[in-house]
């Protein structure tokens, strides 16, 4: 255990007539000290010489062993801090413990939120899950082991022997709770703060030191009583603050308080909720599954608290006896809540005496759940509260308040026993039944019957296998699969390759498409589809194609071919006339022409050879260059019919 002042003791009694012998040592100090009580003569040891003040080897050998022939009850004290000291208990068929450690901040950030962990047995093998990050020793079995540090959420494993203590905190205003441990062995483990603070606390500037040992889940509850902490002195109602921690996910919690209800959902385990109430009598609290409470009761100005033990109302019992000596306290009470079972206002009775002046304790649809009352006790003495009816339960608490500036609160003892023996109607094959038809899965196991493995850190990739390994998916490789493997760099692809997470895809150049395994390409004989924008002649290439005209017609430079003007351009080789027609052309002749056998030159027709009567009687025909002419013989001459006619040379004078 962790602690500062120079007056912290362990504070020994029991309840018995008879002399109880106790031993206190611890091993690795060679410290050992016997002793004797017996009923009304406390002990007490001063132990501030066996504090665990850091995490480092020197101090991971301070167990402090207490053991008696008889029961006895041990507190811790310190200052004005005093809780009960619990013996590690093993469960029958329990083979894995949960422990969540609960804490404040400060406005301090030098002081530390902590937690000690104690082992009880040998070979405790403990998972440590913290809410923050956290510096932990990497085998705590090693003087000179270097620190890892473990990230919130992530884990990490230890092994604790008997006796042996690791210390645990973080500071900078850092609230440790809900830090998880699960171990296969019982552990003691008492959480708390150096100098914590609660919200009011930080905006006055105060501290103070806590502690408190932590209870295993399984014995935890889902029914409180929060009952309220009234300063004696100045007659002043200060906020409390509660704080309570779920076992399982999907855990609903409902507080009815001062005439309101608040209910809230915590989708996971280990999930912190904080609430704050001036509790002016006794509000209740109620969860569908079981879950651990603190109440965090505030002093005159909110100068200091104390983190005060919520027990559930299944851990209540028939009888309380205890011996009871004040820590410097002005005034000290009991407050007794009770069960509604079996309950009257004279079943219940304080060292012989019936108590009175009850109040009745409500839950939301105003069912009374409870009762409760308070009784100012003297120092010094021993205390008996019994329920006479053999069906009720009661919880007795201390309340200390020395003057406006301390207080103190814890319950008058803590049973121990596990609340309810679970019933699962299947196996859990690699875990613990912990409620009806719900497994406790071991390290490295999930599923709602431990039968799937678990890794950690989890296969990003690829499914778990026993034990802690992975099988990566495709296309992925390392330790956790969670690197991703380029398929490119293996030529998997024939001409593109495009790596992606965990996988790849395959391209093919243009003119080129996928064969049947998406990843072979082949060319695309863009001639036999669509895929062209020939209007005459198609050539396929590989990965293309190409276009050309047939003879009259040119490519325009996109497939399309269109006419050549072989007259307009002067490639007819007519002679004369040419006229141009869809891919091709014709050549003509002039008239008097004829058009020779190479279709484009032209030759002068000879009329007076061709058509010898192509010239009217009595004329001679005579050859021109695309033409001829007629002449009459002498003596004759043309008419206007074309001819030749006799000429009277009398009538012309033209006579001799």
């Amino acid at each position: 255990m962790r602690m500062i002042y120079n007056d912290e003791y362990f504070a020994i009694s029991t309840l018995s007539p008879l002399n109880i012998k106790f031993n206190i040592r611890a091993d690795s100090l060679n410290f050992f000290r016997n002793g004797i009580v017996t009923k009304n003569r406390p002990n007490s040891y001063y132990s501030s010489t066996l504090a665990t003040r850091s995490s480092s080897f020197a101090d991971r050998f301070r167990g402090i062993h207490v053991t008696s022939d008889q029961p006895i009850n041990v507190l811790f004290r310190s200052h004005t801090l005093e809780y009960l000291i619990l013996p590690y208990h093993e469960y029958p068929g329990v083979s894995q413990y949960e422990y969540y450690a609960v804490s404040t901040s400060s406005y301090r950030n030098t002081s530390l939120s902590q937690v000690l962990l104690v082992g009880c047995i040998n070979n405790t093998v403990i998972n440590i899950i913290p809410t923050v990050d956290l510096f932990i020793p990497i085998d705590v079995q090693k003087s000179g082991s270097d620190d890892i540090l473990v990230t919130k959420g992530n884990s990490h494993t230890i092994t604790l022997h008997e006796g042996q203590t690791l210390l645990l905190g973080k500071g900078n205003g850092s609230d440790i709770s809900g830090t998880h441990f699960i171990s296969n062995k019982p552990l003691t483990v008492i959480t708390g703060h150096q100098c914590g603070s609660t919200p009011d606390m930080i905006e006055h500037f105060h501290c103070n030191e806590m502690q408190l040992q932590i209870l295993p889940t399984i014995t935890w509850g889902k029914k409180f009583i929060l009952t309220n902490f009234r300063n004696t002195v100045d007659k002043s109602l200060y906020s409390s603050i509660v704080k309570t921690v779920t076992s399982q996910a999907n855990t609903s919690i409902t507080i009815y308080c001062n005439g309101t209800t608040n209910t809230t959902r915590y989708s996971t385990n280990g999930a912190i909720g904080t609430y704050q109430y001036n509790i002016t009598e006794y509000c209740y609290m109620e969860a569908d599954k079981p879950i651990f409470v603190v109440l965090f009761p505030h002093s005159y100005f909110y100068y200091y608290t104390t983190m005060v033990l919520i027990p559930p109302i299944e851990q209540y019992l028939q009888e309380v006896n205890f011996y009871w000596v004040p820590l410097y306290y002005y005034y000290s009470k009991l407050v007794i809540t009770a069960s509604v079972e079996g309950f009257s206002p004279t079943a219940i009775l304080h060292n012989g005496l019936a108590t009175v002046n009850w109040t009745a304790v409500y839950d939301s649809s105003r069912n009374i759940v409870a009762y409760g009352t308070e009784i100012k006790i003297n120092p010094s003495t021993n205390h008996s509260v019994i329920h006479t009816d053999r069906i009720g339960k009661l919880s007795v608490q201390i309340q200390g308040y020395d003057y406006i500036a301390d207080i103190y609160g814890r319950p008058a003892v803590v049973l121990l026993e596990p609340n309810v023996i679970p019933v699962c109607n299947f196996s859990c094959g690699n875990g613990n039944c912990v409620a009806d038809n719900l497994c406790q899965c071991f390290d490295g196991w999930t599923g709602d019957q431990c039968d799937e493995v678990l890794c950690s850190p989890v296969c990003g990739n690829g499914y778990c296998v026993p034990t802690n390994s992975c099988v990566c998916n495709p296309g992925w490789t390392g330790d956790r699969c969670r690197i991703d493997i380029d398929e490119c760099s293996l030529d998997v692809c024939n001409q593109i390759c495009i790596n992606t997470q965990g996988s790849y895809t395959c391209e093919c150049n243009l003119g080129y498409q996928f064969i049947n395994n998406n990843s072979t390409c082949e060319d695309i004989n863009e001639c036999e589809t669509v895929d062209h924008n020939c209007t005459q002649t198609c050539s396929n290439t590989v990965g293309s194609y190409t276009c050309s005209c047939r003879a009259g017609y040119k490519d325009n430079g996109y497939g399309n071919c269109t006419d050549i003007d072989e007259c307009s351009m002067g490639t007819s080789g007519c002679q004369q006339l040419c006229f141009n027609t869809n891919g091709s052309y014709y050549c003509q002749c002039n008239t008097g022409y004829k058009l020779m056998n190479d279709n484009s030159s032209c030759d002068d027709i000879n009329e007076c050879i061709e058509d010898p009567g192509v010239c009217p009687l009595r004329s001679n025909c005579i050859n021109t260059l695309g033409s001829y002419q007629c002449n009459c013989i002498d003596g004759y001459q043309m008419n206007n019919t074309g001819m030749c006619i006799d000429i009277d040379e009398c009538v012309t004078g033209t006579h001799s």
